[in-house]
């Protein structure tokens, strides 16, 4: 399965299962460096991706707690005038639990994925973006339902959700999450490159996010990825 991955397009990938005995077995495929070709290993350095939503909700929560925000306040009472007719009636709560109903900015990103092809995230995979242009491309389609009405898991969420961060405390998102998250619960192999990133995006790109997608079918049945492409904001987090 992990070749499959590999074969797809990603550089490389590495896996830990844990079985119910608590017996654990890591794996490891591909390369950590593509110019040095480097093998990946069990303990290499990755981008958290999407993990990095919890950190983040742990966050808000922590400001919650301190009175410095509600759950029920409206999300666009922190956020730039531009979005506030974009985000009518979503809450904070909502963002949280992705029941807001606002769309993705991933496929505007990478249009490749619509036919099940990782074509232009590879091409565009060294391509940042600053978080008000992720948070512009996310609100740029109409919102899926009205905010409360279901559950759609969407990227923008927390793209506004790091902004909002910004927002109550003053401080960039990346500070808040590294002082109030990371170093309380002793994470000290997580946190989020500075300047040129410690695991250069041109080497091994970030090629995580939240649609589905497919992997060509090589030897194993199983070849479709919980996850997809994306280029998140809050997610340059490598861990081991």
């Amino acid at each position: 399965m992990l070749a499959d991955v590999v074969d797809a397009g990603i550089y490389g990938v590495n896996v830990s299962v844990r079985t119910p005995d608590r017996n654990v077995e890591h794996f490891a495929a591909g390369v950590a460096d593509a110019e040095t070709r480097r093998p990946m290993a069990p303990n290499s350095y990755l981008r958290i991706a999407s993990v990095t939503k919890l950190f983040t909700a742990t966050a808000v929560l922590q400001l919650v707690i301190a009175g410095r925000l509600g759950l029920e306040t409206p999300a666009a009472q922190f956020l730039p005038a531009e979005f506030t007719a974009a985000l009518d009636g979503v809450s904070i709560r909502q963002l949280l639990n992705h029941t807001s109903g606002l769309s993705e900015p991933e496929l505007l990103l990478f249009p490749s994925i619509r036919r099940g092809s990782l074509e232009s995230v590879i091409h565009h995979a060294g391509r940042t973006l600053e978080p008000l242009a992720l948070a512009r491309l996310g609100l740029e389609n109409p919102p899926l339902f009205p905010p409360g009405n279901q559950y759609w898991y969407s990227n923008t969420n927390y793209h506004l959700l790091g902004l909002v961060l910004e927002s109550v405390t003053g401080r960039t998102a990346y500070d808040v999450i590294a002082s109030e998250v990371l170093a309380p619960a002793g994470l000290a192999s997580t946190y989020f490159p500075r300047g040129k990133p410690a695991c250069p995006i041109h080497r091994v790109p970030d090629m995580t996010a939240c649609t589905s997608w497919k992997i060509p079918p090589r030897k194993s049945p199983h070849t479709t990825c919980p996850s997809s492409i994306r280029q998140e904001l809050w997610s340059p987090l490598p861990a081991t």
